[in-house]
């Protein structure tokens, strides 16, 4: 494991546990095991290597989601199982790690504070990934889409609710999240085609 994962993955930790308030670069580079003008060199203050902790967790989150929708496509499970299995391996990722902490509240706030550019540019890559996926799959079933719908707005549609079953304060844990983010999927995509799709 590189330097930058190791101190990546103690801040991660130290967050989780004391919260982004309550954190300081002097726990994370005693975490790491490096002193804290070493951990400095790398991050210029605490704000930077939030950031840098948020950009993990959402590269993560995007490489867990494509590999979750190209494994349902390989099972040819059908359009709204391999969607879910994108925005839940995302969500999941993410979710997974905060909602373990008595912070996440905080957490998610601070991060909304620090991370809008991040959250904003990876949220782009996925719905663009989703998009993709979902014009594949229309494409290989000949499914129609519905009057006016197309693949990106209907991954725009499908990326947004996810976002908002998520956004409870504190946020859902992993297993109450996924059965009401199924049937969102599920609804959306039974009346974004034109013929019948098989859930």
């Amino acid at each position: 494991m590189n330097a930058k994962t190791r101190i990546l993955n103690a801040a991660l930790a130290v967050f989780s546990h004391h919260g982004f308030r309550r954190s300081s670069m002097e726990l994370v580079a005693e975490a790491v095991g490096v002193t804290r003008q070493a951990l400095y060199r790398h991050y210029a203050n605490k704000e930077a290597l939030f950031a840098a902790v948020a950009e993990m967790l959402h590269a993560g989150a995007l490489d867990a989601a494509l590999a979750a929708m190209n494994d349902a496509a390989l099972e040819d499970t059908g359009v709204a199982r391999i969607v879910f299995a994108g925005l839940h391996a995302r969500f999941k990722h993410i979710l997974g790690r905060l909602a373990v902490s008595p912070y996440a509240a905080e957490l998610l706030e601070e991060h909304d504070r620090h991370c809008g550019a991040i959250t904003a540019e990876y949220g782009r890559r996925f719905q663009a990934a989703l998009a993709h996926r979902i014009e594949c799959e229309a494409a290989r079933r000949d499914l129609g889409f519905a009057a006016g719908l197309h693949a990106e707005g209907l991954a725009r549609y499908l990326f947004l609710g996810a976002k908002s079953l998520k956004s409870t304060i504190p946020p859902p844990a992993p297993e109450e999240f996924a059965p009401d983010l199924f049937r969102l999927v599920c609804l959306m995509i039974d009346g974004a085609f034109d013929d019948s799709v098989s859930m």
